[in-house]
């Protein structure tokens, strides 16, 4: 159970149940995923939207496939690629990435389209450029990494240096970089 309801098949349609067991939404999906800040994501035919603990549309369905929603957003699937939508159903990102990752502790994500990799936060703003690699480095700072260069930004966006370094290291809260050479 999620946010009280589950999701339940008979006769091959899905609804959802409460805890007493009796269907609180009636089975007419095709597809249905848990509850998550108020939305559920269901498929009636070969689309995907959003429904609420009514059963009514919220976000009507035009995926191709949708996800539930984590800290305000949920990542969707359109013609050509995933992107993130909020709970209102805008696009914050547009559906042409390759992959998606959950949002860390700062509520940031890693998004991939074909080699480069970038950051954003949850209101669609790119905090890195594309690199070949991002990650996490220290409690709220970003890295990425071009060949063998590091450039460190902070959650703002900032570039807040540049580094020739094998491995910027995260020790608590606290950034150190090996082998480097500070650039301004």
């Amino acid at each position: 159970f999620s946010e009280g309801l589950a999701p339940a098949k008979i006769k091959g349609r899905y609804g959802y149940i409460n805890s007493d067991g009796e269907w609180a939404i009636e089975p007419i999906f095709y597809s249905a995923g848990e509850f998550s800040e108020g939305l559920a994501p269901v498929r009636i035919k070969s689309n995907w939207g959003y429904i609420g603990y009514d059963g009514n549309f919220l976000i009507e369905g035009k995926f191709k496939r949708c996800f539930p929603f984590v800290n305000g957003l949920a990542m969707v699937y359109i013609k050509k690629g995933y992107g993130l939508i909020n709970t209102s159903g805008d696009i914050i990102v547009k559906a042409n990435k390759d992959k998606i990752l959950p949002p860390d502790e700062n509520n940031m994500r890693i998004i991939t389209k074909g080699k480069k990799q970038r950051v954003v936060d949850e209101n669609g703003k790119f905090i890195t450029k594309k690199h070949r690699k991002v990650y996490l480095a220290g409690d709220t700072c970003y890295g990425g990494q071009k060949g063998k260069k590091h450039i460190l930004y902070n959650s703002n966006g900032k570039i807040i240096g540049k580094f020739e370094s094998l491995n910027p290291m995260k020790i608590g809260s606290n950034l150190i970089l090996t082998n480097y050479k500070l650039k301004y």
